[in-house]
């Protein structure tokens, strides 16, 4: 029999600040001590209604100057690494025992895209593209959902390559190491084949660049090294494609086509060939270039 005066273990401690706090202090590598002082202002308020609201979905805690901040809503702009919780499956109220099924959480940086890319590529395709994972799809659904993801990964990668002025040829996630047996997956020769278009569009865009339309712009007032700067940048980008294109992993690729004897192949190799030709052509001729 317990001693009458002994201190009991408390019956209705509230683990969700706790869950939410070792994964915050993880994430951000701040000091337990961080996330109680937050606690302390009007930010426990925030952080009960992601708990209690059913409307309320998301939670995000980051870092400003030196202490935690907390929202509910979308950030105008993420300067830096942010947590995110995020409730699924219509979970209403949060509780001791459903939060760590009811919510999923992660981080991301400012550069957003760059982020989600990476966690696409390696964690979305491949879950969604498992025939373990397909039992029971018909045949339509799973192609399309494949091609679909396909596609999204690689409007991904190209728009993270254009923010960084750059041209990025996105490769698929397709294995071409057993390039006999990828050439006779019909499925899979699809998958390149869509990869093939979507480098020719980028590619051509590219080689028919305007060179006079920074100086035609509206209420530009080009200098004299804008044209100089433009030949510059297009030398860079059209030797950063060629270092792409005759990379191991573009080559796997084009390798596999030409084994599947695909029509689009020729095609390709032909714009492999005009684009190499046009960078060495540029590069020759931009100043500071070697003779």
């Amino acid at each position: 029999m317990a001693e009458a005066g002994a201190k009991q273990p408390s019956q209705d401690k509230d683990a969700r600040y706790d869950w939410i706090q070792e994964r915050v202090c993880s994430s951000l590598k701040v000091r337990e001590d961080a996330f109680q002082k937050l606690l302390q202002g009007e930010a426990k308020t925030t952080i009960s209604s992601f708990m209690e609201d059913s409307d309320v979905k998301r939670l995000l805690v980051y870092m400003d100057s030196k202490d935690l901040m907390v929202t509910v809503k979308p950030l105008p702009k993420y300067k830096r690494k942010t947590v995110y919780f995020l409730k699924t499956n219509g979970a209403a109220k949060l509780d001791n025992d459903n939060i760590k099924r009811a919510v999923v959480h992660g981080e991301f940086t400012e550069a957003v895209l760059e982020t989600l890319l990476p966690v696409a590529q390696q964690v979305f395709l491949p879950l969604l593209t498992n025939g373990s994972n397909q039992e029971g799809w018909p045949d339509v659904v799973a192609k399309e959902v494949s091609e679909n993801l396909h596609r999204f990964v690689a409007n991904v990668g190209a728009t993270v390559g254009e923010l960084k002025g750059q041209t990025l040829l996105p490769v698929p996630v397709a294995d071409t190491s057993q390039q006999d047996q990828a050439a006779r997956d019909k499925a899979k020769i699809h998958i390149l084949e869509n990869s093939v278009t979507t480098w020719t569009k980028q590619i051509k865009a590219v080689l028919k660049a305007d060179p006079d339309a920074a100086l035609k712009g509206v209420g530009a007032y080009p200098g004299p090294l804008t044209e100089l700067d433009f030949w510059s940048e297009r030398a860079n980008n059209l030797n950063s494609i060629h270092d792409q294109l005759t990379g191991e992993r573009i080559q796997k690729v084009v390798k596999v086509l030409e084994l599947a004897q695909s029509a689009y192949h020729p095609a390709f190799e032909r714009l492999i060939q005009v684009s190499s030709e046009a960078g060495a052509t540029v590069g020759s001729s931009t100043p500071g270039s070697a003779a």
